[in-house]
């Protein structure tokens, strides 16, 4: 047997620090060796190394002694930053888009990505700790929201706001960094690192029980770390403060007792005999482990209330069963009080030890407890999914290390690098604003240039899946130009035909000006006919509404349209028109008539447009689309159609929300 043909797992605790070392034999892990040493003082508190010397001492006295069972120098380790390191924060985004488009992938991805960042900056507050590192571990959606009412998907849908709120999992770095200073005082390398939680839950509930909605307390000296499963994953980390130690308080406190003997007298709390034990002023004392149990009750009730809570906080339901493990998961009682809590049976309440860990052979008797779980876990872990626990990547030429816990992709390296997800949506261009004879119009400016994502070389998308030493360049999204439409332009889009501009008086800021003249944003225009003319654009068949009045003027005929509203210019350099010209002094106005059904009700139709198209039927039914209700549906003749699909006479039209 040597070095690298073995496994030497770690499991730094509050309490104690075990070690086991084990051998791979075809489908089963060996141990060959084991250890167990408590730590001389409370060199860690609540999961966290505060005294790296003292915890130093002990990982290496638990080194030495799995040597000498071997035979030779271990030198690489397989360890485990504490799951009761791990914080949780929520996080909201929320971000303006166009009703006239759906919303894409791209959008839904960005503005997740933004609430895991403004997730990680209110834990930094509230840590106070701005300064301070952390490694996104995960997150999940807890809802969408489209114009403010709750949606199951964004994708797809119209509306002018989309939202999310999510629930993200940190990992502090200074954990990270104190797990590997202790391991260089100790002449280890750090061959994998994983989750204390992934580790114990690897035992505790194995992938095939994963689909199911379960959660995994790990009950230890300084918190109880949990795990929720379901849909096959991990869905959720969280953390309860406290546990084993504050039940060794509360004895101490009771019984005036130091907090050494009190934990010894912890111990035996499930004994059925007696405890006997000296107070710190001498008194013996002799008790029945029921009546210590019932005079600490009110500890034990608060802390199974905290596990029931934090579990629902993050569940939003019971689960199907809870797996208790961790030495501190034997007190009595606690299982009855996270039953009650949580609304189920007490038999789903399950307390577990390492007799379910069949992946291993030759578990020793002071590993069967359920304290073995996690060191056991690490062992496993590292034999499934043996990797580096920090992987390089290049983002933008700054080399980047990502925690290495789960699968990492190019969306985890923008949140890492502290990238805007703005960004990456692109923004159309400033409205070009002018008015015509004193009424203002907007002309929507171009569709931006979208974010490129390009992964060792090639095209890539966010969800892509990282490997160490990968380069990733993202180039910002750009936003679009303004349009730069010429006067001509401008006086087509209000529906002037050449007769009509020929002859009329134009002016631009006051001043005479041709056609061709050039704009300026904010510039006003002024027209006004010199001189009578019938336009021939008229077909044969179509009524004519003829106005005899020479003083009737432009500007009583002006209409304000809002091109804004319209996708008609949204990929389109060219100005099209929508509609007949204008009419001037003794001048003619085009009347069209069309009849269409509207959710199963005939309506007739008296229009001037050029093309009437499916968005302008709301100019003629009783049907509010200024409070969305969901995904606006448009269909014509049973296919659903774009908003500027064309209509003609006869087609049979459905609108709903769904």
């Amino acid at each position: 047997m040597e070095n690298k043909d073995i496994i030497f797992a770690l499991d730094i605790g509050t309490r104690s620090i075990i070690g086991i070392v084990c051998t791979q034999e075809d489908e089963k892990l060996k141990i060959v060796a084991s250890e167990i040493i408590e730590h001389e003082k409370r060199t860690m508190y609540d999961g966290q190394i505060h005294d790296i010397d003292g915890v130093a001492k002990i990982v290496s006295k638990v080194k030495y002694s799995l040597e000498s069972q071997i035979g030779f120098q271990l030198k690489r380790v397989a360890i485990a930053a504490a799951g009761r390191a791990l914080k949780t924060a929520s996080g909201s985004a929320q971000m303006d888009v166009d009703f006239t488009s759906e919303v894409d992938k791209t959008s839904v991805e960005s503005i997740e990505l933004e609430a895991i960042q403004n997730a990680q900056s209110l834990l930094g507050e509230t840590l106070e700790k701005q300064g301070a590192k952390y490694y996104c571990v995960g997150h999940s959606v807890s809802a969408y929201y489209l114009d403010g009412n709750y949606i199951e998907s964004l994708i797809g849908h119209r509306g002018e706001q989309i939202s999310v709120e999510i629930l993200a999992t940190f990992l502090p770095n200074i954990v990270v960094d104190s797990l590997y200073s202790v391991m260089d005082r100790v002449g280890l390398e750090v061959e994998s690192l994983t989750l204390e939680p992934i580790a114990a839950i690897n035992i505790a509930i194995k992938k095939n029980m994963r689909l199911l909605n379960l959660a995994m307390v790990d009950i230890g000296a300084g918190t109880c770390d949990i795990a929720v499963t379901n849909n096959g994953t991990i869905s959720a980390y969280a953390m309860v403060p406290g546990a084993g130690d504050k039940i060794t308080e509360a004895i101490s406190h009771k019984y005036l007792l130091d907090f050494d003997t009190a934990e010894i007298v912890k111990r035996q709390l499930s004994s059925p005999g007696n405890i006997t034990f000296s107070d710190i002023v001498g008194i013996e004392t002799v008790i029945s482990a029921q009546e210590m149990v019932s005079s600490i009750e009110d500890s034990i009730r608060d802390m199974g209330v905290q596990i029931a809570q934090e579990i629902l906080k993050y569940n939003t339901k019971p689960p199907g069963a809870v797996f208790l493990v961790g030495g501190a998961s034997q007190i009595p009682l606690l299982p009855q009080v996270i039953a009650d809590e949580l609304g189920i049976p007490l038999q789903r309440v399950a307390l577990r030890d390492s007799s379910i860990a069949n992946e291993f052979e030759g578990i020793e008797d002071r590993l069967r407890g359920p304290d073995s779980i996690t060191p056991l876990g690490i062992a496993l872990e590292h034999s499934i999914n043996a990797k580096k626990n920090f992987i390089e990547i290049v983002f933008n030429e700054k080399s980047i290390r990502m925690f290495n816990s789960k699968v990492l992709t190019v969306s985890d390296a923008l949140v890492m690098s502290g990238f805007n997800p703005r960004n990456l949506i692109p923004q159309s261009g400033d409205e070009f604003v002018y008015s015509l004879n004193g009424s203002e119009r907007h002309l929507k400016g171009l569709p931006g240039m979208p974010a490129q994502i390009v992964l060792n070389g090639k095209d890539s998308s966010l969800t892509d899946v990282l490997s160490d030493g990968d380069k990733i360049t993202v180039l910002s999204a750009q936003k679009g130009d303004q349009r730069k439409p010429s006067l001509y332009e401008c006086l087509k889009l209000e529906w002037y035909d050449d007769v009509a501009i020929a002859k009329s008086s134009i002016g631009v800021n006051g001043i005479d000006a041709t056609s061709d003249s050039t704009l300026s944003s904010g510039d006003s225009i002024t027209i006004k006919p010199t001189g009578e003319y019938i336009s021939n654009a008229a077909p044969a068949n179509t009524a004519y509404d003829e106005f005899s009045d020479p003083a009737y003027s432009t500007d009583e005929l002006d209409f304000d349209f809002d091109y804004e509203s319209s996708d008609e210019y949204e990929n389109d350099d060219e100005f099209e028109s929508l509609s007949p010209p204008a009419s001037h002094e003794n001048s003619v106005k085009i009347q069209k008539f069309m009849s269409v059904v509207v959710n199963g009700e005939r309506v007739d139709i008296s229009h001037s447009k050029e093309k009437f198209i499916l968005t302008d039927i709301f100019e003629y039914i009783d049907f509010d689309i200024s409070k969305p209700q969901g995904f606006l549906t448009m269909s014509v003749n049973g296919t659903r159609e774009s908003f500027n699909y064309k209509l003609k006479t006869g087609d049979v039209i459905e609108i709903s929300w769904k």
